[in-house]
């Protein structure tokens, strides 16, 4: 006779398994959402520096679309 599950970390039924399944998941999209963030933080700069470069060469830049 099984123990009655109480859905911990030595538990292995399907609300477990769905709940380590989940867990894992969201952990692997705030690693790729951190990662995105990074990288557009890098490319921000990029614009921002190339943008400066455009002025100080006396180009403007298209006004910014509404």
């Amino acid at each position: 006779m099984h123990e009655k599950c109480r859905c911990n970390k030595n538990c292995y039924c399907d609300i477990w398994i769905d709940y380590q399944v989940a867990l894992n998941s969201l952990q692997e999209a705030e690693e790729l959402a951190h990662q995105n963030w990074l990288e557009i933080q890098h490319l921000y700069d990029r614009v921002s520096q190339l943008e400066s470069f455009i002025r100080k060469q006396g180009l403007s830049l298209p006004e910014k679309p509404d």
